[in-house]
This record gives C-alpha cells, sequence and structure tokens, in this order.
C-alpha cells in the first residue's frame, strides 16, 4: 500500500480525487471538506454522527446489523459483518452514480 509523507500531501492528493471511498476516517472528512465526492461506508459506526460534511456530493452506505454501530475498533464477531454485507456490487453501484454525469 502507498503512503503519503505527510498530511499536505494527503490533502492535495484528495483534493485532485475524482472520488474518495472509504468508511469513516479523517481522509473521508477531509475529502468532504474539500469538496471531493465521496462514498462513506459505515458499519461500526453511525452517519448520523460522524457524516461527512462539505460541499461536494457524497452517498452514505450503512446497513447496520443488530449489534451496529457498536463504535468499536476491533470487531468481536467473526467477518466484521456490519461492512462485509455492503458488498462489491453495491459500493462500485454507489460509485458509478456519485460519477455519472448530471
Amino acid at each position: 500500500m502507498g503512503r503519503t509523507p505527510d498530511l499536505g500531501a494527503l490533502i492535495g492528493v484528495l483534493a485532485r480525487a475524482r472520488l474518495l471511498v472509504s468508511n469513516d476516517t479523517g481522509p473521508m472528512h477531509l475529502a468532504a471538506a474539500l469538496g471531493t465526492p465521496v462514498l462513506a461506508l459505515f458499519g461500526a459506526t453511525d452517519p448520523a454522527v460522524s457524516r461527512p460534511l462539505g460541499p461536494g456530493p457524497r452517498r452514505l452506505v450503512f446497513d447496520p446489523e443488530p449489534c451496529s454501530p457498536c463504535f468499536l475498533r476491533t470487531c468481536p464477531v467473526p467477518g466484521h459483518p456490519c461492512l462485509e454485507k455492503l458488498g462489491v456490487a453495491r459500493v462500485a453501484r454507489e460509485v458509478s452514480a456519485l460519477l455519472a454525469p448530471d
């Protein structure tokens, strides 16, 4: 995996990105603040509490399990079901919708 050398470099990359797909992270919030389109995947955290805010388009994907949101850094349930159930096909559809011309 690549690594950005510092926060300034990360901000530069996010400002030029066509889209960021991320879980609830600092880079997600930076991208949203910069106006970069964001597809935010939520599992252990709650989008009502920590959704990305900013001028750019954003979509939130949250399909809670009975145990979510739990706000745990390490999932005690094998397979991390709250994120696994989102699936690649669903994420790909959301990406396509965000990147589609208006």
